[in-house]
């Protein structure tokens, strides 16, 4: 389960942050589409966000972010 203090999770995407236990739909808030997504059958998505200072990756479980490099 995605939780965040509603206060925060609004600052942060106003911010254009994310941060760990935000839900997919709220990322999509704070940093718009990605580029692509990967899915697997594991449960663990890969969303890709590439611009010209190259590609940042955020892996989703269940809805929920759970890390990003």
């Amino acid at each position: 389960m995605c939780i965040i203090n509603s206060t925060k999770l609004r600052r942060l995407i106003i911010q254009g942050r994310i941060e760990s236990g935000m839900m997919a739909t709220d990322v999509k808030r704070a940093k718009g589409e990605p580029s692509y997504i990967n899915r697997s059958s594991n449960g663990l998505d890969q969303w890709v966000y590439s611009d010209h200072d190259g590609s940042q990756y955020l892996y989703f479980r269940d809805g929920c972010l759970a890390s990003w490099n």
